[in-house]
């Protein structure tokens, strides 16, 4: 499979957005088996994909002493140049995964497609949203009686 918008919106409008995130998280170089699994430990309001602006989304990943996920600035560097030097066009790159809490969309998958993002110019990306509970999704500005 092809892990694009165009994709993510085709699952997304037979509502199997879970089964693309989870086939996304299960393949290739940016697998992430950890969220995947726990992705699966509970029930999950989906929406999207929705195009964001990078600043309403919050990174843990990074080279910065306040990310949850650190890492070398070289190897940071290294990855998100290459999306920033490669990507043509935001609908080409898979979505993001956000969780949304108390308001904040912190990004769970996207952490470099973010930073690229960032360093082409680009002021969003598209993303899936999760939630997790039914009322934090009835309450957000995605809900479809918005």
């Amino acid at each position: 499979m092809e892990y694009t918008v165009k994709s993510a919106r085709e699952f997304a409008s037979r509502d199997q957005i879970e089964v693309w995130v989870q086939s996304y998280l299960s393949a290739g170089p940016w697998a992430n088996a950890g969220l995947a699994k726990g992705l699966k430990r509970a029930r999950r309001w989906w929406v999207g994909p929705v195009k964001i602006s990078l600043d309403r989304l919050v990174r843990k990943c990074g080279p910065e002493p306040e990310m949850k996920y650190r890492m070398p600035q070289e190897e940071w560097d290294r990855r998100t140049n290459h999306i920033a030097t490669t990507a043509t066009d935001p609908e080409l790159l898979p979505p993001a995964i956000a969780q949304w809490i108390d308001g904040t969309l912190l990004l769970a998958d996207g952490n470099h497609r973010h930073e690229g993002a960032r360093r082409k110019g680009w002021p969003a990306l598209w993303v899936f949203i999760w939630f997790d509970s039914e009322k934090d999704w009835q309450a957000s500005e995605w809900h479809p009686k918005k």
